[in-house]
């Protein structure tokens, strides 16, 4: 026994053995080791010298992370690191060769997870932005060029050409380049950034030579010069140019290479020019040059008429000439010069004149210019022919002639007719003839004829007006439906082609139509859009040149119809009655009539037309019955009329007497109820109608007591309507109570209590409460009682032969307890109250005569809290007092009146 025990425990020994084993050595047992880190995030570029940041997302289970890094890289100085941070920072040290590798495991008690790995290449920078600097330069200047600032770049690297030079900045995004001596343009300049593992791209920027200096814009000085005359002559002086004059042949000249020069002109110089050009780095720019002349050079061409010349003052005129010098005219026989002579413009009379030469010279200091001439006549001569034109109908145009001369008339003429001005024409007198307004009958043949007093008529060659007109109206549209729904595509529409006068057609529409195709056609495909229209208006015009026709051809494609009008049928009806009928008028377009009833309305017949017969449930209160109208592709919204269920309204208040109804005979009415046919009255018991009944006024007799509601209703064919009551009784109420004294007090005597009056009232029956008794006055309106200490109501009620009414009560509160009479208080009596008091109490006196007393409150030290004179009256007194800023305590009411002091000692809580 003792042996297979000492088994079974060695067994057990062992299994508990192999177990733990299994627990330590197994990885996805009791304890499990960490998984592999997601991807790592981060830059998969670096260069030595960079820091970048790395990241994983946290391992569940993990408690640490070992970081094993490339050659040359650490994290706070380790290779490899562990940390329990999911984001390190790697430092890529000068010792980093990329490419390399970055491997990431998570780690806890149970051991580490597989490496997670990124593989980090080297970082190549992209190109530099644009190069900023002048792109245009000549020799000798020196240009700053510069660069944006790239991320990771730790200088840059610029290349210039032979003809450049920097100056400065070389390394840096900022350089100054100086153009050599032989810069011809077309050469670049390029820039490159550098980072810890190399240099990036290249960005270039083409330098071209700037462009050689334009001519001075004028040359200043005189242009007139005599022999041996002195003058200065200058230009524009520009920074960094030089000058090159030319001179006269003979002339001298100082102030060579400079922008102001003297100029000695030679013994007998007659004309020459004087020159200059600029010179700078970028080269010659071309010669400015101004003509100079010892003598005047001829006038120009006399402006001024030729021919044509008679009975007129004209003006002739040449251009000036350089140097001011003066001019003198002379002029033909039989004309006159009024004015100018020695300028440049003459105004010139002539009179019986037929021919001759105008001339005009110029002088200086230096001499006499040659004679310009113009020969002059009398003759008409026409310079520019009226030319055939043409026109719209509708416009304006008009017909020129050009003829030139003083004193001639002018007359137009249409078909060989003299025209005068008129709302056709106007300037029919002038050279130009205006056509106003054109239409049809303006086109033709015109001429114009110009005469004088001094030379034969002459007529102008035939100029032909044409006025074109616009196209006529087209054809009416054809093919267009009666109906057309939103929606509708590929509609066609047309015209009859080849109108007269027609080139093409335009075509038109009020809204909500596409015109898909045919535009400017005779036949036009259009789609139906959704429209807030009834229908779509498309209209169509002719069309050429002058425009579109006047008028148009149109057409009509309903959509919608109009809601219809109900136009007879009652709006009251009775409960259960049949065979009602509801007409409506017709909708231009409808196609169909819907007719629709609410619950309690049934519609009989009539459905689809405009008539409808119906009928209405015994129950019917209120309904509605309506009607629409449809086309093909539209309903309308409804159009409804509100019927009600004919009860007449509940008549206005009852107008007569509602008390002291004591054998009497009284009249009692009801405004007039709309369609009312009778009136049910119902009375209380004790009266009867004596005249009225089923009228809105009723006379009625009241015998003995009466009490209960008189009541009225309406009644037509249909039913009896609500009621309206009256409450009516044999005898009133009394409406008031008076007492005599505004606060009552305990044992108080002689207090009377007066109720108001009451019509036919033969005794008043008085109450008091427990303990009160009435000292006078029973069965009149007023009583004189002597309080006791229970407070309740003083009650009164008046009789009359037909009996009682009701009680009319007047509340017995006690605002005050009145001391004992004080032997030496004399007849001054005051009671204080409530006692203990919180936010105030009251100090109730009762004085037989007028008087102001003095009322203070005082702490049990003697101190005086509060004090005031108070005026009190023959009568009870009350006086307030606020409790505020006394604290809690025992306090003494002191009083002080002519006869005396009282006082009452009161606690404040």
């Amino acid at each position: 026994m003792k042996t297979q025990k000492f088994t079974r425990l060695t067994s057990c020994l062992l299994l508990t053995f192999f177990a733990v084993v299994g627990f330590f050595t197994s990885g996805n047992g009791q304890c499990p080791v960490p998984i592999k880190p997601a991807t790592i995030q981060g830059m998969g570029s670096a260069c030595p010298g960079q820091s970048k940041s790395y990241s994983i997302n946290p391992v569940s289970g993990a408690s640490s992370y070992t970081w094993t890094l490339p050659s040359g890289a650490t994290i706070n100085g380790s290779n490899p690191y562990t940390g329990s941070s999911t984001t390190v920072t790697i430092d890529y040290g000068v010792g980093f060769t990329p490419p390399g590798t970055i491997s990431v495991v998570s780690n806890n008690a149970c051991g580490s997870s597989p490496a997670r790995t990124l593989t980090v290449k080297a970082y190549y920078p992209g190109i530099p932005s644009n190069i900023y600097g002048d792109a245009n330069a000549c020799v000798g200047d020196v240009i700053t060029f510069n660069v944006d600032p790239y991320t990771d770049a730790i200088s840059y690297t610029w290349t210039v050409p032979l003809h450049m030079s920097i100056q400065s900045g070389q390394g840096t995004r900022t350089v100054d380049v100086e153009i050599l001596s032989g810069f011809s343009g077309n050469e670049s300049i390029s820039v490159a950034a550098n980072y810890g593992c190399g240099t990036g791209t290249q960005r270039t920027k083409n330098i071209v030579k700037k462009n050689p200096p334009q001519a001075p814009n004028l040359i200043n000085g005189d242009q007139v010069a005599c022999p041996l005359d002195i003058k200065s002559y200058s230009v524009d002086a520009l920074p960094g140019y030089s000058y090159t004059w030319t001179i006269p042949s003979g002339a001298s000249l100082t102030g060579q290479g400079t922008a102001n020069v003297d100029v000695t002109f030679p013994a007998g110089f007659i004309d020459g020019k004087i020159q200059c050009k600029y010179t700078n780095n970028c080269g010659t720019s071309p010669n400015a040059s101004l003509q100079v002349n010892a003598t005047p050079t001829i006038p120009g061409l006399i402006d001024g008429d030729a021919t044509g010349i008679c009975n007129g003052t004209r003006t002739y005129t040449v251009a000036p000439l350089a140097g001011q010098p003066t001019y003198t005219w002379t002029v033909p026989a039989g004309a006159t010069l009024n004015s100018g002579q020695g300028t440049n413009s003459i105004s010139v009379t002539f009179s019986s004149f037929s021919s001759g030469n105008i001339s005009v010279n110029a002088t200086n200091n230096c001499g006499v210019s040659k004679d310009r001439d113009l020969s002059l006549s009398s003759n008409i001569v026409i310079a520019q022919q009226p030319v055939s034109n043409s026109a719209c109908e509708g416009t304006s145009s008009s017909l020129s002639v050009d003829v030139p001369g003083v004193g001639l008339t002018y007359q137009w003429k249409f078909d060989n007719n003299p025209l005068s001005d008129n709302s056709e024409y106007s300037g029919t007198q002038t050279s130009t003839l205006n056509l106003l307004n054109l239409d049809s009958l303006e086109g033709g043949n015109y001429t114009v004829e110009i005469s004088s007093a001094c030379a034969s008529a002459v007529n102008s060659n035939i100029a032909v007006f044409t006025v074109n007109m616009r196209p006529p109206v087209p054809s009416p549209i054809a093919s267009a439906p009666v109906y057309g729904c939103p929606g509708t595509i590929g509609l066609q529409l047309s015209v009859l082609p080849g109108g007269y006068n027609t080139l093409s057609n335009y075509w038109q529409t009020e809204g909500d139509v596409d015109f898909t195709s045919g535009q400017n056609t005779n036949q036009v495909t259009v789609d139906l859009l959704p429209t807030s229209f009834s229908g779509y208006t498309i209209y169509v015009k002719g069309e050429n040149a002058c425009g579109l026709s006047y008028d148009s051809s149109k057409t009509w494609i309903r959509y919608k119809s109009s809601v219809p009008t109900i136009t007879s049928g009652p709006a009251l009806v009775c409960q259960g009655q049949s065979n009602v009928i509801y007409s409506a008028d017709p909708v231009a377009g409808a196609t169909n009539y819907t007719w629709s009833v609410t619950p309690g309305i049934v519609l009989n017949s009539g459905q689809g037309t405009l008539t409808a017969d119906v009928s209405f449930d015994p129950g019917f209160t209120s309904g509605q019955i309506c009607i629409n109208s449809e086309t093909p592709c539209f309903t309308s919204a409804n159009r409804c009329i509100n019927v009600n269920f004919n009860q007449p309204a509940r008549p206005s208040n009852i107008t007569g007497p509602s008390s002291n109804l004591c054998n009497t005979i009284e009249t009692f009415s009801v405004s007039p109820v709309a369609g009312a046919t009778s009136y049910d009255w119902t009375l209380p018991s004790g009266a009867t109608i004596n005249s009225g009944a089923g009228t809105n006024t009723v006379d009625i007799s009241f015998s003995g007591a009466v009490s209960g509601n008189l009541c009225v209703a309406a009644v037509n064919n249909c039913t009896t309507g609500l009621p309206r009551c009256k409450k009516v009784e044999s005898q009133e109420m009394p409406a008031t109570i008076i007492c005599d004294s505004h606060i009552l007090c305990v044992n108080q005597t002689n207090v009377t209590f007066t109720c108001s009056t009451v019509p036919n009232t033969t005794s008043y029956v008085w109450t008091v409460p427990q303990g009160s008794a009435i000292v006078s006055g029973q069965g009149t309106n007023s009583i004189l009682v002597n309080l006791g200490s229970t407070t309740g109501k003083v009650g009164v009620r008046a009789f009359n032969s037909c009996g009682q009414s009701k009680t009319k009560t007047y509340p017995v509160d006690f605002a005050c307890r009145m001391q004992a009479p004080n032997p030496e208080a004399g007849s001054f009596l005051f009671d204080v109250y409530p006692n203990p008091a919180k936010d105030k109490f009251f100090v109730a006196i009762k004085s037989t005569v007028t008087q102001t007393i003095s009322v203070s409150v005082v702490d049990l030290l003697g101190k005086n809290v509060k004090t005031d004179l108070v005026p009190v009256h023959e009568g009870l007194n009350k006086i307030v007092f606020e409790t505020s800023g006394m604290l809690s305590g025992i306090y003494f009411v002191m009083i002080k009146t002519a006869e005396g002091s009282h006082q009452s000692r009161i606690v404040i809580e």
